[in-house]
């Protein structure tokens, strides 16, 4: 995807943009810009393909701030002992967007349903945390606990999907997976909040494009198994 190009080079530059001048300032900007983006995809799509890849790398430029700044701002509003629930609900936003943009007349159910119980499970991780460490639980405990299911939860899934027989038991462990893995949200994310508060946006910006290069690597991968 041309969007994950332009997402894997601004996500550490944004990040010590953040550390910098604020999250609040940084994410305005790009709210501002990907914004744009959006208004000009139609254009672009009308008028070529290369018009259309550029505004989606374009796009991914400027939302390559949102989680860095999200990350800078919670470690600086919130305590140590709230941070995974607001983090939750912060996460939970990013979901439901994704679900609201499912066009359900030309996609199944299926395909908004596990960004929706994303969306609950990394809340009830984030609160799950947050209770783990207001009833005394060392942090790193925590940490480590949230993020062992949110590693181990969903390989089991797609280990149990290569066995699935039939549509609907696919889309159910798939469902899982996705699930379990915004355990990872009261993992390694605030991980990162808890190590170096004061520069968590350039440190969630060098994880997050870690984890973008995996995902352009797999996207071209699986296009040529698929091809």
């Amino acid at each position: 995807s041309s969007f994950l190009w332009g997402y894997i080079f601004s996500s550490v530059i944004g990040g010590a943009l953040v550390d910098r001048y604020g999250g609040k300032r940084v994410l305005a900007w790009g709210v501002l810009l990907w914004s744009l983006a959006t208004l000009l995809t139609p254009l672009a799509a009308n008028h070529s393909t290369i018009a259309l890849l550029a505004i989606r790398a374009f796009f991914g430029l400027a939302e390559g701030v949102a989680l860095p700044s999200m990350s800078t701002l919670l470690s600086r509003w919130f305590p140590n002992n709230e941070r995974a629930t607001a983090f939750g609900i912060s996460m939970a936003g990013f979901h439901i967007g994704n679900v609201y943009n499912v066009n359900l007349k030309q996609a199944a159910w299926f395909s908004a349903v596990p960004w929706a119980t994303m969306a609950i499970s990394g809340y009830l991780a984030g609160t799950a945390s947050d209770f783990l460490i207001n009833a005394g639980y060392p942090t790193t405990f925590v940490r480590k606990f949230m993020q062992t299911i949110g590693f181990i939860g969903p390989a089991v899934t797609l280990i149990c999907l290569n066995y699935a027989n039939t549509p609907t038991m696919a889309a159910t462990l798939l469902t899982a997976a996705l699930s379990l893995s915004s355990f990872s949200q009261a993992g390694f994310m605030l991980n990162i909040q808890d190590i170096a508060p004061q520069y968590a946006g350039t440190l969630h910006g060098i994880s997050n494009s870690a984890g973008t290069l995996a995902a352009i690597i797999s996207t071209i991968g699986t296009g040529d198994q698929v091809l």
